[in-house]
């Protein structure tokens, strides 16, 4: 049995093929491949997440939706696409779909509120509509770093 998962990752294909041992390729099942417009969604999904990313060289930083609106749009097309490839799922597959869990859910607030308090603990300082996360976490886990080694 194989698992199809839809996953968002930083310039990766959404969909994962994994069977019990672990990840066995990064696309499409093989029943897919004429699936044009499916994957051309895929394709568009993708590009739209990576656009939520800079890498300067020097920070990796996130920059997330620029309004609440686009962020409800983007969530219409993950449901919509996701709601797709279930009806298309070939025999000895299974699918799992890991980007509405974090894309169409309000637990933003709650993570926010867990990067607050873990910064403010080691003395950095959080700002409410902070855009640059992972700089965040990236200077952090230095920090870290330093302390252990």
């Amino acid at each position: 049995m194989y698992k199809i998962s839809f996953q968002m990752e930083w310039n990766e294909f959404p969909i994962w093929i994994y069977d019990e041992s672990g990840v066995v390729e990064v696309g499409v099942p093989q029943e897919w491949k004429t699936e044009t417009q499916l994957l051309e969604q895929l394709l568009e999904v993708q590009a739209e997440y990576n656009s939520l990313f800079v890498d300067d060289g020097k920070c990796f930083e996130t920059l997330d939706f620029q309004s609440d609106e686009q962020r409800r749009q983007f969530c219409e097309k993950i449901q919509f696409l996701s709601n797709d490839m279930k009806s298309k799922i070939p025999p000895g597959y299974i699918f799992e779909d890991n980007v509405s869990k974090v894309f169409c859910t309000n637990c933003d607030t709650d993570i926010a509120a867990r990067e607050k308090a873990i910064l403010e603990k080691h003395g950095f300082k959080y700002k409410s509509n902070q855009k640059t996360r992972l700089c965040w976490y990236k200077r952090f886990l230095t920090f870290i770093a330093k302390l252990v080694f």
